[in-house]
């Protein structure tokens, strides 16, 4: 008898193989499902992708009402980023 035969995994792959063909078989059979499973994941790294590369573009606000010294610490480590550059508002 073959080794592989005897591992507990084979059943779990004869299941997973018999799952991708009848998943091939299908997609192949209904065109319409076969579109949307190929332009949804494209939609989804397109719009990564436009966030990944302009994300360090986006403007960000922090409003800070605090006057005490965590928050000016914060505020002191915010002037040694290289991403964004904090400017002092007052209203």
């Amino acid at each position: 008898m073959h080794i592989l035969k005897l591992s507990p995994a084979y059943g779990f792959i004869r299941v997973v193989w018999a799952m991708a063909l009848k998943d091939i078989k299908s997609t192949l059979t209904e065109r319409a499902f076969m579109l949307t499973s190929i332009i949804i994941p494209i939609n989804f790294l397109l719009l990564f992708l436009l966030f990944a590369l302009t994300g360090g573009q986006a403007p960000t606000a922090v409003v800070l009402k605090d006057n005490g010294p965590y928050a000016q610490q914060l505020l002191s480590y915010g002037a040694l980023s290289f991403f964004y550059y904090p400017t002092n508002y007052s209203f």
